[in-house]
Formats: C-alpha cells, structure tokens, sequence
C-alpha cells in the first residue's frame, strides 16, 4: 500500500490518500488515523476524533478524544447543525423537484419534435403523378 500526503482539505483537516496494491483509493483523516494508533483499535462509523483545543492543526494523540458522532456535532452548536441539515433537506428536495421538472420538459420537447417530424412528412410527402393509360388495348382472355 502507498500513501500520499499529507494535504488538507477544504474544512482544514489534514488526511492521507492511501492506495492499495488492486488500486483502490481511501482517504483517511490524520486525526483519526492517530487515535486508531492510540487507542489500539480503528474508529468506528458512529465515532469522530474530537480536538480538545479545537486546532485542526493540532493532531498530536494527548489533543485528541473520541466522541459520539451526534454529541460531538451537538457540541460544536447544535443550531449549525440543524441549520446545515435544513439546508440540505430544501437542497434535495429542489433537486428532486428540477429532476421531475427536466424529466417533463424532456418528455414535452420530444412530443414536439415528434409533432413536428410528423407534420413535415405530411407536409412534404411526395405525390407520385397518376399512371397514364398506355395506349395498348386491354388483352382479353377468350
């Protein structure tokens, strides 16, 4: 396995990319990573690495303690917590409704275009002339 790093990400925390030999891709974040090595065992899903000084900077394993996913959200303000999770029910419920929008002005535009190709062959079906008559007489069977 290699590993690359580390670099931060856009909230400020420091994490590897670790690669592995059938090359599939994992981020992990330092802080927890640190806190695995501490504690002897990996963080589960329901669990964060919590920085007591609250620097993002600051990974060393006495500055950082395992908390409860939602305790540890509900202390850093519950209010932005809700706040970004209201935010994120009105986001998808707008993407769902822009979904449902553009699935029915795709379906009306290619009525359209359906409407309109037929109207075009009707207008521009080619009328082939009547066959004149040869000026044959008609064979008659006796």
């Amino acid at each position: 396995m290699k590993r690359y790093g580390p670099y931060r990400n856009q909230d400020g925390y420091w994490f590897w990319i670790d690669i592995a030999a059938d090359g599939r891709r994992r981020t992990v974040l330092v802080s927890r990573e640190v806190l695995a090595q501490r504690l002897g065992r990996p963080l589960l899903r329901s669990e964060d690495a919590h920085h007591i000084d609250e620097d993002r900077d600051n990974n060393a394993p006495n500055n950082l303690e395992v908390r409860d996913r939602i305790a540890h959200r509900r202390a850093h303000g519950i209010a932005s917590f809700r706040r970004n999770m209201i935010a994120y029910d009105l986001n998808l419920e707008k993407g769902v409704a822009a979904s449902v929008k553009a699935r029915a002005l795709r379906k009306r535009r290619a009525s359209q275009r359906a409407t309109q190709r037929a109207r075009y062959r009707a207008e521009n079906r080619q009328t082939f002339p009547p066959q004149e008559p040869s000026n044959a007489a008609p064979v008659r069977n006796p």
